[in-house]
């Protein structure tokens, strides 16, 4: 496991190679300006009542913060790790293996499961 510097190249990846990023806490603040900006008012997201009374609630303590909401924090240290170097984002997927909270911190760990030559791309995918 390692730390990386931004923009890397096509070469500079290794099959098999993991990175982590430590990235921010959830903030109630964030998590309301989600709401507001995807439109999602869901109780479990933005009313503490409701949400302590629901399974993934009971877990955290309270509020659950969107899914979606997480994924795109997720992706953050994903476009500084390809800065200037890529042409398109072509995929990613998300395994959340337990529910987020307020006050918690999200780590992302991204791994290079495969690479593949391409002329077109004037180095791969």
């Amino acid at each position: 496991m390692c730390f990386v510097s931004l923009g890397r190249t096509f070469n500079e990846f290794k099959v098999g190679e993991k990175m982590q990023f430590p990235l921010v806490t959830i903030t109630e603040a964030s998590v309301m300006s989600w709401a507001g900006l995807g439109g999602d008012f869901n109780p479990l997201h933005v009313n503490e009542e409701y949400a302590k009374t629901t399974y993934l609630g009971e877990k955290v303590g309270g509020k659950v913060p969107h899914g979606q909401f997480i994924a795109s924090l997720a992706v953050t240290p994903v476009g500084q790790l390809l800065y200037g170097t890529v042409i398109a984002f072509l995929e990613m997927s998300f395994r959340f293996i337990r529910p987020f909270g307020i006050g918690d911190t999200l780590y992302v760990e991204v791994e290079v499961v495969e690479k593949r030559r391409t002329a077109r791309y004037r180095g791969g995918t």
